[in-house]
């Protein structure tokens, strides 16, 4: 792993523009290490420099140990590491009239960084980020894309409340895949929460789920100069450097502690030892943005099962914020491939289970637990499903979630099915929900056991159903036992 130099923006000012035409400038680039080029659309090509002008319809290339950042007329900022190219599509800034406003990017490879400024606060459905496989609707965030042939992944590392992502598949992309549970049907995942990635594998599926501090490290590493510029290695870290290394290290400890990545810790000390104060100083702020609302969580465990375990995370004091479930021997999906076509065939349900969500809806946020059932049928080839049947409620009896979620099982991937008729309810918030109130739905669901041969102990998984537009959010998991005979 080598984190290596960024250099943060110094220049802060403010351009107005009413619109801009393909010679206009549409931003600047305030930060630039090694070699990178903009490619205006009649096909003529130029060096970029500090402060050089960025255009609409560029082409933005970085070369190998390359990076850049661009301020836009609206004070949005785009990273751009090594490697990458991106097209400046779209980009209208005008703070006199409203509808006006709209900005696309199209990143064809490498990895970026978006920080949305005042076009998203003018025109909050008009800032856009499309690559080949996906259509990222920006709504006041800070994001990070890294682009492949094969893959692709959207990082949310700040998202205020009230706002959201909405990510869709392409068409092309969609046609490929199992997208069953996932999205709705647009093909399109609403994303709530901050600290969230969502992976998009060509020919394979969407997966959702938390930032790790390993992947917010690689991040670091993807948006920045391997070597620097020629000829001008990295200065020694002086005092002020190594202090701001202790932080960076003790934070990232502490979340590794949390989070179980004990093994990243001395990978990161090494590199940021030998980083220049302002590289040291990014690597701070971009790990605090990902890592603060998790060093100020607390988990507290509320029960277990044969190979899992569920509880919340609060802030001190605070209601819970997240109910997690946690696998401590998910199988792999090779093991439950080979138990799926095995000669011994597995109806199995569940003792020992549980449940558990949180509510958001008009600014509040509302806890509910309860028990679910669990039925798992594998082996023989054919027929292999899953099924949980889960009830919770609110301390005071008042608010109450009933769902059923089921699916199969191909490929070793549990599928969700789409939630059926009379399979969901929601009572006492609001005006009350059922499954025809849904508008977007994400389940995810995973086996626990000891490998491809005996039958799995258990079962865990994670939800987040919205409604209204996603002003109302049921993010939540469930977990049981698994026990029966062949």
């Amino acid at each position: 792993m080598k984190i290596t130099n960024l250099i943060l923006i110094t220049a802060i000012f403010t351009v107005t523009a009413i619109t801009s035409f393909a010679a206009d400038p549409v931003g600047t680039i305030v930060s630039l290490t090694g070699k990178a080029t903009a490619t205006a659309q009649n096909g003529e090509s130029r060096n970029l420099e500090l402060k050089s002008p960025v255009l609409l319809n560029d082409r933005i290339k970085t070369d190998a140990a390359a990076s850049l950042q661009i301020m836009f007329l609206d004070d949005s900022v785009v990273s751009q590491g090594e490697k990458s190219e991106m097209t400046i599509d779209e980009y209208v800034y005008n703070p006199k009239v409203k509808a006006d406003n709209k900005c696309t990017l199209n990143l064809t490879k490498g990895a970026f960084r978006a920080i949305t400024a005042r076009i998203t606060a003018l025109n909050p459905d008009r800032f856009k980020v499309k690559t080949r496989m996906a259509t990222i609707g920006i709504r006041g965030c800070e994001l990070a894309f890294t682009v492949s042939q094969t893959s692709e992944n959207i990082y949310v590392l700040s998202l205020p409340d009230g706002k959201s992502i909405n990510v869709t598949i392409n068409p092309d992309t969609a046609a490929g895949m199992n997208l069953t549970g996932v999205v709705n049907k647009e093909a399109a995942i609403e994303i709530l929460q901050a600290g969230t990635m969502i992976a998009i594998q060509e020919g394979e599926g969407i997966t959702q789920r938390f930032i790790t501090p390993q992947e917010a490290v690689d991040l670091i590493e993807q948006l920045t100069a391997p070597d620097g510029p020629a000829g001008n290695p990295p200065p020694p870290p002086d005092e002020n450097t190594s202090a701001i290394i202790e932080t960076v290290v003790s934070e990232i400890t502490d979340l590794a502690n949390q989070e179980l990545l004990e093994d990243i810790q001395q990978d990161i000390l090494t590199e940021l030892q030998n980083l220049p104060p302002e590289t040291v100083e990014t690597a701070e702020t971009i790990l605090e943005e990902v890592i603060s609302t998790a060093a100020s969580l607390e988990y507290t465990q509320l029960g277990t099962g044969t190979d899992w375990e569920w509880g919340v995370w609060a802030l001190p004091a605070q209601p819970p914020q997240m109910a997690d479930f946690i696998g401590h021997a998910v199988l792999t999906p090779g093991d439950v491939a080979s138990l799926s076509i095995g000669l011994q065939r597995f109806l199995m349900e569940g003792p020992n289970t549980a449940t558990a969500a949180i509510i958001k809806y008009g600014g509040s946020s509302y806890y509910v637990d309860g028990n679910c059932t669990a039925q798992v049928m594998i082996g023989m080839g054919s027929g292999n499903s899953w099924q949980v049947v889960g009830s919770a409620m609110d301390t005071g009896e008042s608010i109450s979630l009933n769902y059923l979620f089921e699916g199969s099982i191909v490929g070793g991937v549990l599928v969700a099915d789409p939630i059926a008729g009379g399979n969901y309810t929601l009572t006492g918030i609001g005006p009350g929900y059922t499954e025809a109130d849904i508008n977007t739905q994400t389940i995810s669901a995973n086996l626990t056991g000891t490998g491809s041969v005996n039958p799995p102990t258990g079962i865990i998984g994670h939800f987040t159903i919205t409604h209204d537009g996603g002003a109302t959010i049921v993010t939540g998991g469930f977990g049981a036992d698994l026990g029966g005979m062949p």
